[in-house]
């Protein structure tokens, strides 16, 4: 009972993270972003949407922790905050499969 309570209570905080990138153009966001940095307009330009919907979906991943927002005077680019990566990997860290994908 209490291992599979922990389970859930695991489950239910990587789930609130994980809805956050449970869309096409976020999944593509978090892609873009794995290369390198990038500015609004290259997103943009990348994914072939316009810029209010861009700015929507970065919201998103930005209150759930899976992308920062840097402001250099007129610039803003974004990055992967390695914050939810790390709670991903932590996620499975004790499972077989992972140990063994990570020898």
């Amino acid at each position: 009972m209490i291992i599979r309570k922990r389970l859930i209570e695991k489950a239910t905080l990587l789930s609130k993270k994980t809805a956050a990138v449970s869309h096409r153009y976020r999944l593509a966001i978090l892609y873009l972003l794995a290369h390198d940095p990038k500015e609004t307009r290259e997103l943009s330009y990348a994914l072939d949407i316009k810029e209010p919907l861009l700015a929507h979906h970065l919201q998103i991943m930005i209150r759930a922790g899976w992308v920062v927002r840097v402001r250099t005077g007129r610039h803003v680019t974004y990055t992967l905050d390695a914050g939810c990566m790390t709670a991903l990997q932590k996620f499975f860290a004790d499972t077989p499969y992972f140990r063994n994908v990570n020898r």
